[in-house]
C-alpha cells in the first residue's frame, strides 16, 4: 500500500456508506453507537476500535473486521512515522549528525531528505536515537588513522 493512498479508515468507510446509500444517522443506528462517535470516526478524529470493527463487519457485510483493523494499523503506523521524522531533531542537529556519520557517502545514490537519511542511518546503526550511539558502541576497540584526509577506522 503506497503512502500517498493512506487516509483515515473513516474516509474509506464513507465510500461504503455511499455505496449502500446510508446516511450518518442510519449508519449510527445500525452500528448501535452515537451519531457523534460515527461523525468523529468518519472524519478521522477517533481511531477504529476492535469493537467498532466487529460492528462494521456486521453492517458492511462484504468487508471483514480484520480488513478494517489492518488498514487502521497501517494508517497509524504511517502517521507515527511522519510525526517521528518531523519531530526527530533540529536542522542543526541533523547537519551535525550528517557530518559525523557521513550521510552524504552512505546515501549518495539516493534521493532522500536529510530527515529521511537520519531515519535510515538510525536503522543501519540499530539505535532509536543518535544520543545512544556512544553508549551502545563505546565497548568496541577501534583504532583510527589519518592519511591526509579524514580519520578512518582500521
Amino acid at each position: 500500500m503506497s503512502a500517498e493512498f493512506l487516509v483515515p479508515t473513516g474516509y474509506i468507510v464513507k465510500d461504503y456508506m455511499e455505496y449502500f446509500n446510508l446516511n450518518q444517522k442510519e449508519f449510527a443506528l445500525r452500528l448501535c453507537v452515537s451519531e457523534k462517535h460515527v461523525s468523529n470516526f468518519l472524519n478521522g478524529k477517533t481511531r477504529l476500535s476492535d469493537e467498532l470493527a466487529l460492528k462494521l463487519e456486521k453492517v458492511l457485510t462484504q468487508v471483514n473486521a480484520s480488513y478494517w483493523l489492518n488498514y487502521e494499523a497501517k494508517y497509524r503506523e504511517y502517521v507515527a512515522r511522519i510525526n517521528e521524522i518531523e519531530n526527530m531533531y533540529t536542522i542543526d542537529q541533523l547537519q551535525n549528525y550528517s557530518k559525523r556519520f557521513m550521510f552524504s557517502e552512505v546515501f549518495k545514490s539516493m534521493n532522500l531528505s536529510l530527515k529521511e537519511q537520519a531515519f535510515e542511518m538510525l536503522k543501519i546503526l540499530g539505535i532509536a536515537d543518535f544520543n545512544q550511539f556512544d553508549k551502545v558502541y563505546n565497548h568496541l576497540n577501534i583504532d583510527f588513522k589519518e592519511d591526509g584526509g579524514s580519520l578512518e577506522s582500521i
